[in-house]
């Protein structure tokens, strides 16, 4: 699992406590985020491979 994974993986709690009972987040929303809170030089080809990743693990 790479370090952005790792990250993300811990950040998700606190995500969905934000997000409250309705969990959506537009892919936009997701990039931003992930740059501005996790790493700023993720590139969306990084994150559509994360995502599918978090999503096979059932995490997303």
């Amino acid at each position: 699992m790479t370090q952005l994974a790792e990250k993300l993986l811990s950040t998700l709690p606190s995500w969905r406590k934000l997000n409250g009972p309705n969990q959506l987040m537009s892919w936009q929303q997701f990039v931003v985020d992930v740059q501005e809170q996790i790493n700023p030089l993720a590139s969306e080809e990084d994150l559509r491979e994360l995502a599918s990743q978090l999503h096979s693990m059932g995490e997303v």
